[in-house]
């Protein structure tokens, strides 16, 4: 078990609230034409999420080193991963077929059961954009997919060409950051950009690499990692700045340079904040940890359920009773369902989890890997 830090609590629950924050934007821009740049603001929040995914699967692995080799280790390394995301994703895939037969029906919505299969295992946008049912698992697929096949790598990297772990990380993981860049220098075509082709699995691996770079160069650079903190962090919120209003403002989908550079730029600078992230372990007091804590544990139930709540609770509530109410009846579905979800269905799968699995890996292996 990795212990929580803080930072990473505060980067993770941000995350969240910019996802949930753009979803109730997009209700706003839709009815009453406010500023579409507010719709963009849940890319930032998605590639928080990748970041700290790459960051912490890539220190999991780290930690794991050469016993990856091994098909038992690697077998419970998946069957963990597993249980810690798949059993929110197919209930909620469950209840998304209900939430059209009920809601969405009525309003012309596609019957979306032949789409099922290739939502079963994650193929939704593999190599296409993503489709209108279940939208936001866009993001599961690709993480799903990075759960699979960068350990799957480094298992067949050690067990069959022998590798030195080290070096077989390092390679993989620079390579998942340059391959979508060609292929996204590749497709050029406007078309296919303003349809979502950053969504798509096979575009986007970078934005998960980024962190494993990270923590890789955390694990072999210890001092020179801490030391880049306050100015790593600056130069990626600048970065974020940056890249957000050029979503809002910009034209990335006719300029080749920024088709490809723009995710780059996110990537990079969702990245930069973790030296300090990791480093974090109080701000404020306990008046802002608690709710820090509370948002990143629920982060992924509320990642699930915001967007169903964003066009049933807020449409109703903002035109029955106004905009504020609206607005507080969102965010407080929001909370109130995802902690529901978290504690009732989530974490004891968890604890099942953690009694049941244990991942292993002795110690000593964390510099080693590094």
């Amino acid at each position: 078990m990795h212990k929580h830090v803080y930072g990473l609590d505060l980067m993770r629950a941000v995350a969240i609230a910019l996802v949930v924050f753009q979803h109730g934007a997009l209700f706003f821009y839709i009815c009453y034409g406010a500023p579409e740049i507010w719709t963009k603001i849940g890319a930032i929040g998605v590639t928080l999420f990748f970041a700290l995914s790459g960051y912490l699967i890539g220190g999991i692995l780290l930690d794991l080193g050469d016993t990856l080799r091994d098909a038992r280790v690697a077998s419970r390394f998946w069957l963990r991963r597993a249980l810690r995301t798949l059993p929110n994703y197919f209930v909620f895939l469950a209840v998304n077929v209900a939430f059209w037969y009920l809601v969405q029906r009525t309003k012309g919505y596609p019957d979306p059961l032949p789409l099922l299969p290739r939502y079963a295992f994650f193929l939704q946008n593999f190599s296409a954009k993503p489709n209108w049912f279940f939208a936001e698992s866009w993001s599961l697929s690709v993480e799903e997919w990075f759960y699979l096949v960068f350990p799957l790598a480094l298992f067949l990297g050690l067990r069959v060409l022998k590798v030195p772990f080290g070096r077989l990380f390092w390679t993989l993981a620079l390579l998942m950051v340059a391959l979508p860049l060609l292929l996204r220098w590749l497709v050029l075509s406007p078309g296919d950009w303003e349809q979502g082709i950053t969504k798509v699995v096979i575009y986007c691996p970078d934005s998960v690499a980024m962190g494993l770079v990270a923590v890789a160069f955390s694990r072999r650079c210890p001092a020179a990692w801490a030391r880049m903190g306050g100015p790593a962090a600056a130069l990626g919120l600048a970065l974020l700045a940056g890249s957000f209003l050029y979503m809002g403002y910009g034209d990335s989908p006719h300029s080749g340079l920024a088709r490809v550079l723009l995710p780059a730029a996110v990537n990079l600078g969702s990245a930069l904040l973790l030296p300090w992230a990791s480093a974090c372990t109080h701000l404020g007091g306990r008046a802002i940890h608690a709710p820090v804590r509370a948002l990143a544990r629920w982060s992924y139930s509320m990642y699930l359920v915001n967007l169903m709540i964003s066009s049933v609770v807020l449409s109703h509530m903002q035109f029955h009773y106004g905009t504020v109410v609206g607005i507080l009846s969102y965010a407080g579905a929001c909370v109130a369902a995802s902690a529901a979800i978290y504690h009732g269905f989530e974490a004891p799968i968890l604890r099942w989890r953690d009694s049941r699995v244990s991942l292993g890996g002795g110690p000593g292996r964390r510099s080693a890997a590094a």
